[in-house]
């Protein structure tokens, strides 16, 4: 069973198109949504969760009508958003334990096995009676999973998770959200491409409120093989390449790397270079043609 999200859409009061007629149907497993920011992740992202509701169109998960029965979808929801606030004094322990039991475990002995679990897995048993709100951000994030692995949720949600994170806790994240079980869907919001290609087995590029294209990361990376193609410059050079062909430029040992994508970019004195699902994510928010 998959979740089914057709023809949403939300308008702001104060103007702003978030969501323009969203279709997406989203499969068990790690599913990347890709975008810049402002481009209506994080709007979509909460009016799955329930937060907000759309002005038209439908959501369902597993069968259920989550617009008509917010109460069904939250029980097997795990969120966690872009920011989230803590206790200021409350331990993680005590934390954990209160979130539980508003999730319904009741029972002592199950919750502190629960919450036991929780803790061992995000790596946080040892800092278990410091207060959540000392913690640093990738620890904030690893409790933020703890908590949304609550009640074995089949659908859980993360918001820009490793946004702001060193190396090392990006990737203990990442180890995190790959050991959730294969049946539960995981929604992963990014603007960086790196935590797609790395975790996600199916994903969609969405800016201004569009779903701009669905896809595999292997099938994105074949539309654009052949077609990839890179030109080092002296800093201080004007490039004089053309612009509608210019995927992406950043600097390497002084020198100005330009990636272009066409069909034969030779004449241009570039050389073809294997494609990358980062390149496909800036041809596909440039518009560019594949």
């Amino acid at each position: 069973m998959s979740l089914v999200i057709g023809d949403i859409s939300k308008t702001y009061p104060n103007g702003v198109h978030a969501l323009q007629n969203i279709q997406l149907e989203i499969p068990p497993g790690m599913f990347g949504l890709l975008g810049p920011n402002g481009a209506g992740k994080s709007s979509l992202m909460r009016t799955i969760a329930t937060l907000q509701d759309a002005d038209t169109g439908t959501i369902s998960f597993h069968g259920l009508d989550i617009q008509k029965d917010k109460t069904g979808l939250r029980r097997q929801l795990g969120y966690l958003p872009q920011e989230f606030d803590v206790y200021p004094k409350t331990s993680a322990e005590d934390l954990l334990d209160y979130l539980a039991e508003l999730k319904g475990v009741s029972d002592r002995k199950a919750r502190k096995e629960l919450v036991d679990h929780l803790l061992a897995v995000t790596n946080l048993t040892s800092m278990r009676k410091k207060a959540v709100a000392t913690y640093s951000g990738g620890m904030k994030q690893r409790f933020g999973i703890a908590q949304a692995l609550i009640g074995q949720p089949k659908l859980i949600i993360v918001d820009e998770p490793t946004a702001g994170l060193d190396p090392e806790e990006r990737v203990r994240f990442h180890n995190l959200l790959a050991d959730i079980k294969e049946d539960v869907t995981v929604i992963l919001s990014t603007h960086i491409v790196s935590d797609v290609s790395d975790l996600c087995q199916n994903f969609a590029i969405i800016n201004h409120g569009k779903v701009l294209v669905r896809a595999t990361p292997k099938e994105a990376i074949e539309r654009i093989r052949g077609k990839v193609w890179e030109k080092r410059i002296e800093r201080n050079l004007s490039n004089n390449l053309p612009a509608d062909q210019i995927i992406s430029m950043h600097l390497s040992m002084g020198d100005q790397v330009v990636r272009l994508f066409g069909e034969d970019l030779a004449f241009l004195g570039a050389e073809p270079v294997l494609p990358t699902l980062e390149d496909f994510y800036f041809i596909t928010i440039k518009g560019l043609k594949v």
